[in-house]
């Protein structure tokens, strides 16, 4: 036999919150946890002129919220990369060398100061959204 069930009454669908329950839950990771990447909506690449050792450190790129990561490579010399312009004075940032790739997931702008004259730095931006 099916039973008839009525319209739920105002006290059944606001449902008040239960003020002894703990806000917070303790959670405990017994094992690795898988993570999925979500890819970026949006790309841009970009590059540089030959930069000149003792010039101010060039912004490449300015701080962005919506940024996943970047990507900097750099031909032939050498560059300092940093976060600001006065730490970014060449042999103050971090070294980039030639032989590597520097994969950076910050927001904050990017400058690059060369520490020979010559060097080019491209890069390859990623944005989690248009």
């Amino acid at each position: 036999m099916i039973e008839k069930i009525g319209e739920p009454t105002p006290d059944e669908i606001v449902q008040s919150e239960i003020s002894d329950l703990p806000r917070t839950v303790p959670v405990k990771i017994e094992t690795p946890v898988r993570v999925q990447q979500l890819p970026a909506v949006y790309a841009a690449v970009g590059r540089t002129d030959a930069l000149v050792a003792g010039d101010p450190p060039l912004k490449i790129l300015n701080a962005n919220p919506k940024r996943k990561r970047v990507f900097i490579v750099t031909s032939a010399q050498s560059v300092s990369v940093a976060f600001d312009q006065q730490s970014g004075k060449a042999g103050q940032g971090f070294l980039l060398s030639t032989t590597k790739t520097m994969e950076l997931t910050v927001d904050s702008d990017i400058y690059v100061a060369a520490e020979v004259t010559g060097a080019i730095v491209s890069w390859v931006v990623e944005y989690w959204t248009g």
